[in-house]
């Protein structure tokens, strides 16, 4: 009877504990959590020309990965409303990256007055400065035919994934 029990108790650990290991453990070792959905397709601008990246080109997952990498918790909830002028500008003056979506997307971001929310269905993030009027702090998007400038924040340094898009488009 005693063995029956200890049994019982090694069974109910390992249906306890199996899934907590996969959740600590497991599930970090896949990296850091996306900040952007996985876009259904990428476009990389420069010099005026724009080249789409699909999903089954092999540098499209590493594009994604860095361009989340690049995000961090010290982004902020100001969205600046701009016009379509200043979006096509940044296309053809700057190296640009933009993630493309087939549906609406949403960012939550953490507040504290609660959660504040904006809606996109295009991404765009400039990754060389030509001038101090853009930064690589800024991300843009689209949204029904309107353009914001936000969530702004402290990106971090995009030097590798600048030279991925750059053998890319080249």
């Amino acid at each position: 009877m005693k063995q029956k029990s200890v049994m019982i108790f090694i069974i109910a650990a390992c249906v306890l504990v199996l899934p907590l290991f996969y959740f600590q453990v497991l599930s970090k070792s896949k990296g850091q959590p996306k900040v952007l959905p996985e876009p259904d397709k990428l476009a990389i601008y420069k010099n005026g020309n724009r080249l789409t990246v699909e999903k089954n080109n092999p540098i499209f997952d590493k594009i994604v990965e860095l361009s989340n990498k690049r995000l961090n918790s010290n982004i902020s909830i100001v969205q600046l409303i701009i016009d379509k002028q200043m979006i096509d500008n940044v296309k053809k003056d700057i190296l640009t990256l933009e993630f493309i979506y087939s549906n609406e997307q949403t960012f939550i971001k953490q507040h504290n007055t609660g959660n504040v929310e904006f809606k996109y269905t295009n991404i765009i993030f400039p990754l060389v400065t030509k001038s101090e009027v853009y930064a690589n702090d800024y991300m843009f998007s689209e949204y029904n035919g309107k353009y914001t400038m936000g969530p702004l924040g402290k990106l971090s340094d995009p030097n590798e994934l600048v030279n991925i898009v750059n053998g890319v488009i080249e």
